[in-house]
């Protein structure tokens, strides 16, 4: 343990030094923890390097100074004891996906906005969260979490040779879940509620008698979901990639994703499963609510509406009509979301920062 602590002071320590002395015009801070906030910052600093926008990742912002320091969640931004301190001569910008009517950050969210300079977020829903929390509508800055459409792209041909790849069965219904759904880093036995495992494995109960299914699972701390599908003999597969871009081929193998969350800022399966050509049942949620349309790109319900998600499921497993006209509708509007789209909003708003930009 304090072997660890030793190794993650000398990395701050090393990246407060590189912050000193970059050139870089963005301070990107990460979580020091290879998982989705590390990735979406990589892909950031190359789309906009295109753009001539000149950024590096960090998983500290100390040593930053006169540069534009981008907190890429809002746990990079809170300590434990509250909002870090940013040298006065930065601009700082803070992600805030999503929050939970009961999470206690959201009593700091008026603070917050006297101390930064932008809140960003990927949905309205979280947009208007904050401001019912005292935050100016004026520091917000809705951008959706955009997709690399060079990576995630569909290959139906592929599914049989991604099966036979992963040993997963031919002759069932596949459906996929790819999230970190428990509490902690470990087995995940505790359900992380926001993510809705338990909505999950209970549409998976109420089906499992009419269509014979196969659950394809992804991301750490599943335990939870895992359990509950051994109590029901439901098969399933669990994968688990350290290069996040390597789960695009398991969306070939599968014939539905089922997104049951409670609260979320994006998910990127949303348009993960789009792009890809993924038939999509889901919960009503973050960026679903701004880019969904039941029936016409995929079949949505509410939160916690677990008759609804079965029936859906349902609905594709009988309608083959219905699920290639989702599929191709969905296929163009995640065009939209691409990161090409996203880098140009990103700029207006670091340009707004430092206007020589």
């Amino acid at each position: 343990m304090l072997i660890n602590k030793l190794q993650k002071f000398l990395r701050v320590v090393i990246a407060a030094i590189k912050n000193y002395f970059s050139h870089a015009d963005i301070i990107y801070v990460i979580e020091d923890a290879a998982w989705v906030i590390k990735k979406e910052g990589e892909n950031l600093v190359s789309f906009l390097s295109k753009e001539n926008v000149h950024m590096r990742l960090s998983i500290t912002h100390l040593g930053a100074r006169f540069k534009i320091v981008h907190f890429g969640s809002i746990n990079t931004y809170l300590s434990s004891t509250g909002p870090k301190k940013v040298h006065f001569s930065n601009r700082v910008v803070v992600t805030w996906y999503h929050s939970e009517e009961k999470d206690k950050r959201l009593e700091l969210a008026k603070k917050i906005s006297t101390l930064v300079d932008v809140i960003h977020t990927s949905c309205h829903l979280t947009e208007r969260t904050l401001i019912v929390k005292g935050v100016l509508a004026s520091k917000i800055k809705v951008i959706h979490i955009p997709i690399d459409l060079s990576v995630f792209n569909p290959h139906p041909e592929l599914k049989k040779d991604i099966r036979k790849k992963y040993q997963i069965p031919e002759n069932k219904f596949v459906i996929g879940s790819f999230q970190k759904d428990g509490n902690g880093w470990g087995e995940g036995t505790t359900p992380k509620l926001i993510k809705g495992p338990d909505i999950f494995c209970d549409v998976i109960e109420k089906i499992k008698s009419k269509i014979s299914v196969h659950i394809l699972l992804s991301g750490p701390a599943r335990g939870y979901v895992k359990k509950r599908l051994d109590e029901m003999k439901v098969s399933y597969t669990h994968l688990y990639f350290d290069e996040p871009d390597k789960i695009c081929e398991l969306y070939y193998a599968l014939d539905l994703y089922l997104l049951s969350s409670r609260v979320e800022g994006g998910p990127k399966s949303l348009l993960e499963s789009w792009a890809t050509g993924t038939p999509l049942v889901a919960t009503k949620v973050g960026m679903v609510i701004d880019n969904a349309r039941d029936g016409i790109n995929g079949l949505f319900a509410e939160v916690e509406d677990v008759d609804r998600l079965s029936q859906s499921i349902l609905e594709f497993y009988e309608n083959c009509d219905l699920k290639q006209k989702t599929i191709k509708q969905a296929l163009e509007d995640v065009k939209k979301l691409s990161y090409t789209t996203a880098a140009q909003r990103y700029k207006e708003v670091y340009s707004d920062l430092i206007p020589t930009m």
